[in-house]
């Protein structure tokens, strides 16, 4: 081979290393676009960390009570127990009120994610004041009470917890279920606040303190119509929808049970060493 061919085979191999070497660092870093993309994803990522909506949220469940269904039952001595309603009409407001209710809520304090039960009123223990108006509102064609003689609030579910502070004592939400009136029903949601008690009422010498639940009911409407009540002078004497103003009842839970605290095992002391020359 001459010299000027070899010079030339020379000049080929530089120039075709050289090509590579371009080529792989080209290839070897991301474009443009690519880095920009991978920024913005990772800022996107950053903002999902920051962000307290994107977190998962804790259950909405008593910090305290029985991991297990319990059986609540309303304390018939107890004051708390009272419902209040107003019918406001043009030509006269009628203020009525009940203290005799029973009933009871069976769920899990600690899971919340179920809950039933029922509530009974007797027609006869409904006071609006006066004990004439009162017979004549248990009469046809308002109410038939002897055919119908309670109202009666059955509980299906729970919907739309929620708590501010913890550990979670009270908790607001919507009771879901029927409302059984005159022999017809309809679902309803009735907005209220629980609030668990550890200790309910102050039990006798001799026996175990009970766990309760306090339910104080939100502001609702019930529509006479809706249960076939339309008797004469609703809309002018009797309002056609009764506002409940107040509703509260206090309920005895189970046997309330001390939560035992984690103690720490006690470290065993070292012997000392002997000492030199025993």
């Amino acid at each position: 081979m001459t010299s000027l061919n070899r010079r030339l085979c020379l000049s080929v191999a530089l120039l075709t290393a050289a090509s590579l070497a371009s080529w792989n660092a080209v290839t070897a870093q991301p474009s443009l676009g690519g880095a920009k993309k991978k920024a913005n994803e990772s800022k996107e990522d950053q903002n999902k960390k920051n962000d307290p909506a994107a977190k998962p949220k804790d259950p909405i469940v008593f910090g305290m009570g029985p991991d297990e269904k319990a059986h609540f039952e309303i304390d018939a001595k107890s004051k708390r127990n009272v419902i209040k309603f107003e019918s406001k009409a043009p030509k006269e407001t009628i203020e009525g009120k009940v203290t005799k209710i029973e009933g009871s809520l069976d769920f899990n304090p600690r899971k919340m994610d179920a809950i039933e039960g029922k509530f009974t009123i007797d027609w006869k223990d409904v006071d609006t004041g006066n004990k004439m108006r009162n017979e004549h509102m248990m009469s046809a064609p308002w109410v038939d009470a002897k055919s119908h003689p309670q109202i009666v609030f059955t509980v299906t579910g729970i919907e739309n917890l929620s708590a501010k502070d913890k550990p979670i004592k009270s908790i607001k939400a919507d009771l879901v279920g029927k409302m059984a009136i005159n022999g017809k029903e309809k679902e309803m949601k009735i907005p209220v606040t629980l609030a668990y008690l550890e200790t309910a009422g102050t039990p006798k010498k001799g026996e175990a303190p009970h766990e309760g639940l306090g339910i104080r009911a939100g502001k609702f409407k019930i529509a006479l119509a809706d249960f076939d009540i339309k008797g004469k002078g609703v809309g002018d004497k009797v309002a056609a929808e009764l506002d409940f103003s107040t509703a509260s009842m206090m309920l005895i839970g189970p046997e309330h049970k001390e939560e035992k605290k984690a103690v720490a095992p006690k470290t065993p002391m070292k012997k000392p060493p002997p000492p030199k020359g025993a």
